[in-house]
């Protein structure tokens, strides 16, 4: 089976002779006498498009070539179809498979990293590279360099050669294969062993752009992007800093600087707002402290206390029970979300508090747990706090002993 791809990665449209159908687990497999669509192989993703306008789900490679999945066949053996090739996605392969060479070439030029592995995917194309860290100022000059390749608009040329001749050829990653060695020269520059489509000359790619880096394992992972993606990610970042820059009515000069500044300022006015939510918890907790009632034998404090979340609830419970005011304490709070702490001294004669917050917590739909000292829960329902509050104080004074 001939792969036009392979000699030719600008075909778009092509014919071919049906040579198989048959069902498979998504849809129809069709075998083609020859096909310029490429299989997912390498790092790159299989192309899209359509044979006589039915559209083509997956290419999946087969030592029969590459097996086209559609979602019908209305084919017979025999039959000349025209496959058409969805170019918007090929040429974006082909831009990032010609760029993944520059840089990986660029990367060993300039840092002696070699490339371990490639993906090229929808949202992200990366490269692994064999060390674990680089310095700022060598990305820039790996990226610079890539870049200078792209603009000199070097030729890229495609040929086949066998194991003999690939030995003397300073290629970057030797292919095990005896013959039919298919190499990817970017102009005596980079030697290449690869399957994949690729541009005809470098200034095809258009911008290289690094995106970010990432840790994997012990290799650096390369985010980058090159073409109409580059466009697309400037664009967003285009927008997002002149953005930034109206809200803070400052030049994108003065971007950082201003922020960094606005950051100082979050950070005073937290600092501050964490003091006074301290001196309101401390005036609640001298408030409450002498509104313990009874619940039998033992002393409690139940109260529905504004504005607190669980953590300032907990708080709360465990400064009334360190100061001896109360054996058990019934808090509830209606915002930021409704919810509810119930915690007691450790005394077996009480109740074990989730026994108290699984016969209570439907009232305010709540979902939580914790120990038998105490327990926290978060629900939905605010209404239902104060009837949860007075059902506990009912089970505590049924369940002491």
């Amino acid at each position: 089976m001939k792969r036009l791809y392979s000699e030719n990665s600008y075909l778009d449209e092509f014919q071919a002779k049906i040579e198989k159908c048959i069902p498979g687990k998504i849809g129809w497999e069709i075998y083609l006498s020859e096909s310029a669509f490429y299989p997912e192989s390498g790092g790159q993703p299989a192309d899209h498009g359509s044979i006589n306008g039915i559209p083509v789900l997956d290419v999946v490679d087969s030592n029969e070539g590459p097996v086209h999945v559609i979602e019908r066949c209305d084919f017979s053996v025999g039959q000349v179809v025209t496959g058409r090739i969805d170019w918007v996605r090929r040429f974006d392969h082909m831009q990032h498979h010609t760029a993944q060479h520059i840089l990986s070439r660029a990367f060993i030029e300039t840092s002696g990293a070699d490339t371990v592995s490639f993906h090229l995917g929808e949202e992200s194309v990366t490269i692994d590279l064999s060390v674990e860290k680089l310095a700022d100022s060598r990305l820039d000059e790996t990226e610079t360099l890539a870049n200078k390749i792209a603009v000199d608009n070097l030729p890229v040329r495609v040929y086949n050669v066998d194991s003999s001749h690939q030995k003397r050829l300073p290629v970057r990653k030797p292919s095990a294969r005896k013959d039919g060695i298919r190499i990817v020269e970017i102009d005596k520059w980079d030697y290449s062993p690869c399957g994949g489509t690729h541009c005809r000359s470098t200034g095809e790619i258009g911008l290289l752009k690094i995106t970010r880096l990432e840790r994997v394992r012990q290799l650096l992972r390369v985010h980058f992007c090159c073409g109409n993606r580059a466009l697309l990610n400037f664009r967003s970042k285009s927008v997002l800093v002149n953005s930034l820059a109206r809200q803070l009515s400052c030049g994108e000069a003065d971007l950082l600087d201003n922020l960094k500044q606005q950051m100082e300022n979050s950070g005073n006015l937290a600092k501050k707002y964490r003091k006074l939510r301290e001196k309101m918890a401390a005036a609640t907790s001298e408030r409450l402290t002498g509104q313990a009632q009874d619940l039998g034998e033992f002393r409690a404090v139940v109260e529905l206390v504004e504005d607190s979340d669980l953590g300032e609830l907990n708080r709360l419970a465990s400064n009334l029970l360190g100061s001896g005011s109360a054996d058990i304490v019934l808090l509830a709070s209606q915002t930021p979300s409704p919810g509810v702490v119930f915690a007691r001294i450790n005394d077996t004669r009480l109740p074990d508090m989730r026994c108290i917050l699984r016969e209570t917590r439907d009232m305010f739909q709540g979902k939580g747990g914790g120990s038998p000292d105490r327990v926290q829960a978060g629900g939905t329902d605010s209404s239902g706090l104060l009837p949860t509050l007075e059902r506990a104080k009912e089970l505590i004074i049924e369940k002491s002993s």
